[in-house]
């Protein structure tokens, strides 16, 4: 079990990664570019400029796939932490001992094995090229959509899950597409 106050001091010790952006020049080109690229789109449908050509891929060695998007929620760190903190009796036990980098890691890594099991489908958590969020709590990728889609009343269930266990997933409305981060 880890303390509430090791959880407290992780919060304080990760800021939203958003407000270090400028500090990555190379993550700063990619976001320069990702402005310039077209919006991620509305809704669940996703056109072919953002799936990945595997025929293509395979002849062309010089294929440059399109930007990888993620269909799901969006979250901070915080948030990651605090739910851990509140949930943390329903959860695998985490060593209090664990470099602290890798506690805020390990907690991310359980908390997306409690979403798996509990949506009964791989649920990850991923850093998303947002200026408000951090992260995606991420149901779909743009690469894989077409292949692993869940039926419509599973997607329903999946995503009914989610705003169960994190409530500010309910103010968002529906999920939406952003591009990794």
């Amino acid at each position: 079990m880890v303390p509430n106050e090791t959880i407290e001091a992780l919060i304080k010790a990760f800021p939203p990664l958003c407000t270090r952006v400028p500090r990555f020049p190379e993550r700063l080109k990619e976001f320069e570019d990702s402005l310039q690229a077209s919006p991620p789109p509305d809704g669940r449908e996703l056109s072919d400029k953002f799936l990945i050509d595997f025929d293509r891929r395979e002849r062309d060695r010089w294929y440059r796939p399109p930007p990888k998007l993620y269909y799901g929620y969006v979250l901070n760190l915080v948030d990651c932490l605090t739910y851990f903190r509140d949930h943390q009796a329903n959860l695998p036990d985490i060593s209090p001992n664990t470099h602290t980098g890798l506690l805020a890691g390990h907690m991310r890594m359980t908390i997306e094995d409690h979403l798996t099991k509990l949506c009964d489908f791989n649920i990850r958590i991923e850093l998303v090229l947002d200026m408000k969020y951090d992260y995606i709590v991420r149901i779909y990728d743009s690469y894989y959509f077409q292949d692993y889609q869940l039926e419509e009343k599973d997607e329903k269930e999946v995503i009914e899950i989610l705003k169960r266990e994190f409530s500010q997933f309910s103010a968002q409305g529906n999920p939406h597409w952003f591009y990794s981060g």
